[in-house]
């Protein structure tokens, strides 16, 4: 059986897992573009795609983080799990800002001041 902090360490390893897959995708669709906007057709964009290592290390990692989803599935509440889940935008939010340069505003970050304090507060009560 799986214990409740292994539990919490796998529904982090989901979350991180997902996170990474979706920064990982938004720059490698990014650099991929230019090249789509002049291809002859879906086949070529998809072929383009499905050669890039870095688009299947994102698919790899959404395999890898559910797996992780569902483990820690066995341990933990939905009713806990599913809000946590949300703290998924709010880290990809971040790293865009820091990685490409996206905006993050105020209201930005007081709606991921939110979400965080959320999570912490169903996490204290979970225990």
């Amino acid at each position: 059986m799986i214990g409740y902090g292994s539990a919490i360490g796998l529904l982090v390893a989901a979350l991180g897992g997902v996170a990474a897959s979706q920064v990982i995708a938004k720059w490698r669709f990014t650099v991929l573009g230019p090249v789509w906007h002049n291809a002859s057709g879906i086949a070529e964009i998809a072929g383009s795609a499905l050669a890039d290592a870095y688009i299947w290390l994102a698919a790899v990692l959404i395999i890898i983080a559910a797996a992780c989803w569902y483990l820690a599935m066995t341990r933990l509440d939905l009713s806990f799990m599913l809000p946590a889940a949300g703290g998924v935008a709010p880290v990809v939010a971040v790293l865009a800002h820091y990685l490409f340069g996206e905006p993050l505003t105020v209201p930005h970050l007081f709606a991921i001041s939110l979400i965080a304090g959320g999570i912490v507060l169903l996490g204290w009560l979970q225990q």
